[in-house]
């Protein structure tokens, strides 16, 4: 691997799957972009009414941990605040989480 100079810039040294994103971790990230703050809750309905078509199909889980790949490529982060969502046991409260840049 060639080395990079110290003018590069950051993405230089990284590994394409670094700041490469998948079909779904794009979709989930146009989502918050377009739609503001969410919680994983309201991420998941919204990809849902976005997305129906078979190929675009993920699971619940998937698009957390989707979510969560775009939180540690710095691309998304916690919002600062959280939203309580009402279960039919007990409320529960949620994070929010946001895109980070543009």
């Amino acid at each position: 691997m060639p080395r990079s100079r110290r003018h590069d810039p950051a993405t230089s040294d990284q590994h394409p799957s670094d700041t490469e994103v998948s079909d779904v971790q794009q979709r989930v990230l146009m989502l918050l972009l377009l739609n503001g703050p969410k919680c994983d809750r309201h991420l998941i309905d919204l990809y849902r009414g976005h997305y129906p078509l078979p190929e675009q199909y993920a699971s619940d889980s998937s698009i957390r941990s989707r979510r969560a790949e775009l939180v540690e490529k710095g691309l998304v982060a916690y919002a600062g605040r959280n939203v309580i969502l009402r279960g039919l046991k007990r409320d529960r409260e949620h994070q929010l989480w946001a895109v980070t840049v543009l």
